[in-house]
């Protein structure tokens, strides 16, 4: 084993932890940061000559300048520099004063969460009725409210004791003024147990009942600065009992006292129940940057964690604490305490360049507006819609109900298909290119679709296991005027046994017009009245003859 005083020192990431590829920058920037914090720089087999114009004596700063060029020819760069150099803000270091609540504010399981460090332990132990669940009857009698509160109290002025927090005054509430004469010292958490023991016996024997809206009052002897003598007497705590409430005078002066001059209240007790008085007498004050935090709040899940956030507030005051004894872990071996990492200082990326250069097909993919159309599709990606384009792969197997148009034997893609693609597809446009008053037609639906020029020059026979590409081309006809479309719907036929879903490749096979003609989409609050005819009385009935001539007399497609 090597002595501290001739350590190994790794040098080379790759030659010991071997090519990370990838991860190759990042193996290195743990290398500079670690050369950066230990203040050493590593020696490296071929580098044995330092640069001789370097003056490394002069120049005291600790940086380094990590470079990685891979071999896609792109590279990376990062500057670490040494944390320590940064000075802080000088900040007044926190004065603390601890407030104590006082009996009625207790609850059941107030002290479970409260974990004391080995060592300092009372001796004495209320730990069953602290930890265990109780009814608020059982803890609103006398001699069990004022000794748990006074218990739970010594203990959270242990933990804060273990970590070095100091109160430069303290004041109590009612009974709290027991704890508080045992965090200024005058008395210990044995005699404070006892005091307020038999303070809730006498209360209990003297027909005292516990009355909430009394304890909202603010409680303490005198408004003045006590000696010990005062405090360890029975006649003092008689006077505690019997007088009525004062915290007013008590709190403002510990605040405003320039010897004392608290600027960071710590209330130790079941909860932050004094901390809308405490507000108010800081508002009166009018003092500035004053603090406030609580040792416990009610709920388990706050009351865990609640002595933790008085500790982050006391290290963001500088308060004169062991922020080390607050993080201990206390195991078998011994005390282990984290380390505290000290973080590279933030670098500002550098944004200026745009290396994601998406095409109109990703944006078209990943900002889709449409579900896919039974007989429509999708929007072929990439095209505009000034002029754009769908495209569907046909299947029976997919699409069942199209084998109810049968003529003779063959299954034909019927003409009303045909106007329902073009019908949806004008309307997607419209929706994707619409103004916002347009938008507002189009959702209450008010609207009306105009056909001419409807043709049909070749028919789509569909097969099953032949699968059928259909695509719809929309042109605009500005010369007709503001709106009108031509539409043509063009289809062709997969040879092979398995299709693909996808575009065919280009290829001498030749593309089936089935369809074309012209359709618009024409918006107007009134769309909706003109799709009934308002007069149906010139309807008139005719020989079916002449139905009949005249259908033998239309051309078929």
């Amino acid at each position: 084993m090597r002595s501290q005083s001739n350590p190994l020192i790794i040098g080379s990431a790759k030659s010991n932890i071997g090519h990370s590829g990838p991860g190759a920058g990042l193996s290195g920037l743990i290398k500079a940061m670690l050369a950066v914090e230990e203040g050493k720089i590593p020696g490296n087999p071929t580098f044995l000559n330092p640069n001789p114009g370097i003056d490394f004596d002069g120049l005291r700063f600790c940086r380094a300048f990590l470079l990685s060029y891979p071999t896609g020819g792109g590279h990376a760069s990062k500057i670490s520099v040494d944390g320590a150099q940064f000075a802080k803000i000088p900040q007044e270091a926190a004065r603390i004063g601890f407030v104590f609540t006082g009996q009625g504010a207790q609850w059941s399981q107030m002290g479970a969460e409260l974990e004391l460090p080995v060592g300092i332990k009372p001796e004495w132990s209320l730990l069953e009725e602290l930890t265990e669940a109780r009814s608020p009857e059982h803890l609103s009698k006398p001699e069990f409210s004022q000794p748990l509160v006074t218990a739970l109290q010594p203990a959270q002025l242990a933990v804060l004791a273990s970590w070095n927090v100091r109160a430069e005054a303290v004041v109590g509430h009612s009974s709290g003024e027991i704890a508080a004469a045992c965090g200024a010292g005058p008395m210990t958490p044995r005699q404070a147990i006892l005091t307020a023991y038999f303070r809730g016996l006498a209360w209990l024997e003297d027909g005292g009942k516990d009355n909430n809206s009394s304890k909202h009052m603010i409680s303490a002897v005198t408004e003045d600065v006590v000696t010990g003598d005062q405090v360890c007497n029975a006649a003092y705590w008689k006077a505690n009992m019997m007088s009525p409430v004062r915290f007013e005078g008590p709190c403002n002066e510990m605040i405003t006292n320039k010897k004392l001059a608290a600027n960071s209240l710590i209330e130790l007790g079941p909860s932050n129940a004094l901390s809308g008085p405490v507000t108010q007498i800081v508002k009166a004050t009018k003092v500035d940057h004053l603090a406030y935090t609580a040792a416990n709040k009610r709920g388990q899940a706050e009351s865990s964690r609640a002595i933790f956030d008085v500790a982050g507030h006391l290290f963001l005051q500088n308060a004169d604490f062991s922020l080390n004894r607050v993080n201990i872990h206390e195991t078998t071996q011994g005390e282990v305490g984290p380390k505290v990492i000290v973080d590279l200082p933030n670098h500002q990326w550098d944004h200026s360049t745009q290396y994601w250069q998406e095409s109109l097909a990703s944006k078209d993919w990943r900002f889709k507006k449409f579900p896919a159309h039974d007989l429509l599709g999708s929007k072929v990606l990439g095209t505009l819609w000034q002029s754009p384009s769908w495209h569907r792969m046909i299947r029976l197997s997919h699409l069942p109900w199209l084998r109810d148009h049968q003529i003779g034997s063959e299954i034909l893609f019927p003409a009303a298909g045909y106007i329902a693609m073009a019908m949806e597809a004008v309307r997607q446009t419209a929706v994707s290119t619409a103004t916002s008053r347009d938008i507002d037609l189009l959702k209450a639906r008010d609207y009306q679709y105009c056909l001419r020029d409807v043709r049909s020059p070749r028919g789509l026979v569909l097969e099953d296991g032949v699968d059928v590409h259909i695509m719809l081309l929309l042109v605009p006809m500005a010369n007709l005027g503001q709106g009108w479309w031509e539409y043509k719907i063009t289809s062709l036929a997969e040879s092979g046994p398995i299709a693909s879903s996808s575009l065919p490749a280009p290829s001498q096979e030749k593309w089936n017009i089935n369809s074309t003609g012209l359709v618009r989409l024409e918006m107007s609050p009134d769309a909706s009245l003109s799709r009934v005819p308002e007069d149906i009385c010139s309807l008139h009935d005719i020989a079916l003859s002449l139905f009949t001539f005249l259908f033998e007399a239309t051309p078929s497609a």
